[in-house]
């Protein structure tokens, strides 16, 4: 999964790979999760294209 490394939140510069990061991520999420979701949204500024 992805998530913060030692709690630090930084702000950089938008990264087109964060699409297929949470493509992957949702895939593994929705194989595991069966029918308890029906979808998985991206939200938040990693969702947002060039947002910086």
């Amino acid at each position: 999964m992805i998530g913060l490394e030692n709690n630090a939140v930084s702000l950089i510069d938008y990264c087109s790979a964060w699409q297929d990061l949470f493509a992957r991520e949702e895939k593994q999420l929705l194989n595991k999760l069966g029918m308890i979701a029906e979808e998985i949204e991206h939200i938040g500024s990693t969702s947002i294209i060039c947002v910086i």
